[in-house]
């Protein structure tokens, strides 16, 4: 799969967060849009990662002629035993992120794909003249921006930081920021000064669907229920964790079975309930989207004010799995479903939500809607289909 003709010279990829685990086909998405517009293209990445991209590269059949990748040890020697909290474990990352960009050359683009945080100001300030153009592809973490986010102490810091950075200063030109979706550029723009909302841009969010092999291959375990529901997104104890056990106390006497796909933060026992990851870390994708396969439903517990400035993988799972959805009417998940038409149940209220749980229910004709639905989503979100602004955005920076 060649997505087109490279044009532009090199480009470099600095990856410090990532695992190889299942967001690795969000970053797989990026790289072969980077690798169509480039000559040449290096992927510094924890070795763990590099392999993954590697092998899904191959997987799609797609030319890794102009990529190097590089495996870096930082994963397992530097990282690893970070702090618990998040605020020092940024740090690091920020640090790193500014080291690998002081060693690029100075004919390279550099690409981010995830947040900055701290290493904005230190690529500001402290690169000693290097005009590199920088690219920070973000799907993750910028909703710190607005402060009624920030709950725990590292998001406060954080939020503190975002506000600074971007209402009270003025970001060099070599930056910029790809936000997600237009919807969500536009109101990040609400919380910045208008003198760097040229540094703000958007494009759609690329996907694709890897082949796997455990698919049909790895079941749940069984727990006397007709329907399965799975939380394909990290619970936690400001991200919908309260209002799940909410659910799972209202619908134990249902014909309804719940497993979570992603991290959860606390221990949570019930009949109906089976945790499939059991550890702190993120599962890696086959294993991810085989269980994500297993489900009738994908539940998103979050509130409304949810997914503002981030976008949502799992969603994107959800659509490409062919997957109906059960959430509020996130205006997020709602966009979507404006533009392809429904893919799933969005509801006003708590109580409607549950209701509809509690009902245990599965409409064949229904679900003939949503994956037609789904199908067009695909289609507007291939990596082909996105690429061409992609390539605007940075051809005009």
């Amino acid at each position: 799969m060649d997505l087109n003709d490279t044009e532009m010279k090199k480009a470099v990829i600095i990856d410090v967060y990532s695992r190889g685990n299942y967001h690795e086909v969000i970053n797989l998405t990026y790289l072969m849009m980077i690798a169509a517009i480039y000559d040449k293209v290096t992927y510094i990445a924890a070795s763990s990662s590099s392999a993954v991209m590697s092998d899904m590269l191959q997987s799609f059949g797609f030319s890794k002629s102009n990529i190097t990748f590089v495996g870096k040890t930082f994963a397992e020697e530097e990282v690893k035993n970070v702090s618990a909290n998040k605020f020092g474990e940024r740090l690091k990352y920020s640090w790193l992120k500014y080291y690998y960009y002081m060693k690029q050359p100075s004919d390279v683009d550099v690409f981010y794909n995830n947040n900055l945080f701290l290493a904005i100001s230190l690529i500001s300030w402290l690169s000693f003249g290097k005009k590199n153009k920088v690219f920070c592809l973000c799907h993750n973490e910028m909703e710190v921006i607005d402060p009624r986010t920030a709950s725990r102490f590292s998001k406060k810091v954080s939020s503190w930081y975002f506000g600074w950075i971007f209402r009270h200063t003025v970001l060099p030109e070599k930056f910029t920021f790809i936000l997600l979706s237009d919807n969500i550029k536009d109101y990040f723009r609400r919380f910045i000064s208008p003198r760097n909302a040229a540094r703000i841009k958007s494009i759609d969010h690329p996907y694709l669907r890897l082949p796997n092999p455990l698919i049909g291959k790895l079941e749940v375990p069984s727990l006397g229920h007709n329907i399965k529901i799975g939380l394909p997104s990290s619970l936690k104890a400001d991200h919908g964790i309260d209002f799940f056990r909410q659910i799972l106390q209202e619908t134990q006497n249902s014909d309804v079975a719940f497993y979570a796909i992603s991290l959860v933060s606390e221990c949570i026992v019930s009949p109906n309930f089976v945790d499939l990851g059991k550890t702190d870390q993120l599962l890696d994708y086959h294993t991810y989207n085989a269980y994500i396969n297993c489900m009738d439903y994908l539940l998103f517990p979050y509130d409304i004010e949810s997914y503002k400035i981030t976008a949502s993988g799992a969603f994107l799972e959800a659509v490409w799995n062919n997957i109906p959805i059960i959430a509020f009417r996130i205006n997020y998940f709602d966009s979507f479903f404006r533009m392809y038409g429904p893919m799933g149940f969005l509801f006003d209220n708590k109580e409607d939500l549950i209701s509809f749980i509690k009902q245990g229910r599965v409409d064949k004709e229904e679900n003939a809607l949503f994956y037609n639905n789904m199908k067009k989503a695909k289609e507007a979100l291939h990596p082909e289909r996105v690429k061409e602004k992609f390539r605007t955005i940075i051809e005009q920076s």
